[in-house]
């Protein structure tokens, strides 16, 4: 492949992936915004957060693609890796829970007792497992960001920060997420971080093709 072709699709996943971390954000918030009005399972809801896997991988490709064009490295290699089996589990996740929050209805899980926190906490192990890898991702792709003159220390420092203290917050409170065990859910804060990571990828783009060139 030569260099122009080679820059125009890292723009092309710069873009690309630049949209599927807006939709990514979009869906999970969606999803989880139905769910809590209708308290209930529903398609759309379902439809929504069974998106979030797909899309999040996409977008951590794309995040690859726009850091790589400056400089490759292990950290970078490696936190994208993570960050697709995070896209992975997650969907897993979503879908367990889907599936095990529509057999078992509200009403009928206190009449089950103990037999309900056995299924339960095969969802909450999941949760768990998904953190772990999007934390993992979210420190090494942060640490790659540090030399890229796009994002550079100050997102750098930011994604390191927020993906190495949901890591921890999950393990000192597992397996109980950490909302519910007295400490903040930067679940929220991830995402909304993420969402300004996916438009910066957008303002990139232009970057992406001279950098390419250029090199």
């Amino acid at each position: 492949m030569n260099e122009a072709a080679s820059g125009k699709l890292t723009a092309s996943w710069a873009r690309v992936g630049g949209i599927a971390g807006i939709l990514s954000v979009l869906a999970f918030i969606g999803g989880s915004v139905i769910g809590g009005i209708l308290e209930a399972p529903s398609t759309i809801g379902d439809l929504l957060g069974f998106s979030f896997g797909p899309l999040l991988i996409t977008a951590f490709v794309g995040l690859f693609y726009l850091i790589r064009a400056h400089q490759d490295s292990i950290s970078l290699q490696l936190g994208t890796i993570f960050g697709v089996i995070a896209g992975a589990v997650v969907t897993n996740m979503i879908v367990v829970q889907s599936a095990l929050f529509r057999t078992i209805e509200v009403g009928l899980r206190d009449t089950i007792g103990p037999a309900w926190n056995g299924l339960n906490a095969i969802q909450l192990g999941l949760d768990v497992s998904w953190d772990i890898f999007i934390s993992l991702a979210t420190i090494l792709v942060g640490i790659a960001m540090f030399s890229h003159p796009k994002f550079g220390k100050i997102f750098g420092g930011i994604t390191t920060l927020i993906g190495l203290l949901l890591l921890v917050f999950n393990l000192l409170t597992f397996p109980t997420p950490p909302g519910s065990a007295g400490l903040i859910d930067l679940g929220p804060v991830m995402g909304i971080w993420y969402l300004v990571i996916s438009v910066q990828k957008l303002r990139s783009v232009g970057w992406t093709k001279e950098e390419e060139t250029s090199s």
